[in-house]
């Protein structure tokens, strides 16, 4: 037997009861109130019989009853008893849907909650992904930005680099460069001496012989200081004007 048969078993039975406990009930006039109609009625509920299938059954009985009886007097009586007792067995229907409007009031605001839930979890997701492809993208720009910075540190040592072996490079040349000077200076005034040396010894041996060859000798020998001079100042880069003024205080063949 399946649950629907057992079910309908069940309701059929329940039938039965009813009809039996309704009709004792309309018999018996010293009872005032149905005490089995509340219990008939738990058991419809839990069966799950809605207040109108109910009805149905105490319609049945009802008219049977009514129909049997030939005063209208009797036949009121009948019938606000047989209401006394349905009002009573449809208490725990009642009660029971009650319930599940409750339930389903309940149900439904729960529903909304979750729904408003949903809406609001949608939302801080959308926003949550917003934020993580930003972040995604700040971090990419970092990065770019430190593989850049760390390409200029790169670029800015071989240049520190380059321009220290440059500047060693210069400071080198420029001390080759004043040795070089200073032996060409050495060189060109020990020459230089030497030559005035020459000069001066053959005018003393001339001064007594010939008087204008002596003459000549002095013209050579200032000739030969000038040019010394002028080359002196060529190498320690005296400007023009002042290797004008220092020939200008060399004294004259006249």
């Amino acid at each position: 037997m399946n649950a629907s048969s057992s079910k309908e078993n069940k309701a059929s039975k329940l039938e039965r009861r009813y009809r039996a406990a309704l009709r004792r009930y309309l018999k018996d006039t010293t009872r005032a109130k149905p005490a089995s109609a509340l219990k008939l009625g738990h058991e419809a509920a839990g069966l799950g019989l809605d207040v109108l299938e109910l009805a149905a059954i105490h319609e049945d009985v009802l008219i049977d009853e009514a129909l049997a009886t030939k005063t209208a007097c009797v036949r009121q009586r009948i019938v606000r008893r047989a209401g006394k007792f349905f009002a009573e067995a449809i208490v725990p229907i009642e009660a029971t849907h009650r319930t599940a409007l409750e339930n389903n009031a309940t149900l439904v605001r729960l529903n909304r909650e979750l729904e408003q839930r949903t809406r609001e979890i949608s939302a801080s997701h959308r926003k949550l992904t917003v934020e993580i492809a930003r972040r995604k993208a700040v971090e990419q720009d970092l990065r770019k930005s430190e593989r850049q910075s760390n390409r200029l540190l790169r670029q800015s040592r071989q240049l520190q680099e380059d321009l220290q072996r440059l500047s060693r490079g210069i400071l080198s040349a420029q001390a080759e460069e004043r040795k070089r000077i200073s032996r060409e200076l050495h060189d060109l005034v020990a020459q230089t001496l030497t030559a005035i040396n020459v000069h001066l010894a053959n005018l003393k041996k001339e001064a007594a012989q010939n008087a204008r060859g002596l003459k000549q000798n002095i013209t050579r020998t200032q000739t030969l200081v000038e040019r010394s001079v002028d080359k002196v100042l060529s190498l320690i880069h005296i400007s023009e004007p002042t290797r004008q003024l220092a020939s200008s205080r060399m004294p004259s063949s006249a």
